[in-house]
């Protein structure tokens, strides 16, 4: 019995940080969307600039789906 409940505090914890991880990427995503939004700047980002922040988000929504599917 004691190693169930061991074996479970384990999935539990491991299930969290997860969780974690995911939220953390989501919110990453959806700073960058904002910086990237006409009505939440304050000055025009350079273009070369715009192409690297989508290319980031790109990479964070990949990774992201990638963990989701598991």
């Amino acid at each position: 019995m004691l190693f169930i409940n061991y074996n479970i505090t384990l999935i539990r914890e491991h299930i969290m940080v997860d969780k974690e991880d995911l939220l953390k990427q989501a919110e990453d995503i959806h700073s960058g969307l904002k910086r990237l939004s006409l009505k939440n700047r304050k000055v025009v980002m350079p273009h070369h600039k715009e192409f690297e922040l989508i290319e980031e988000l790109e990479e964070l929504s990949i990774d992201l789906i990638e963990k989701l599917k598991k």
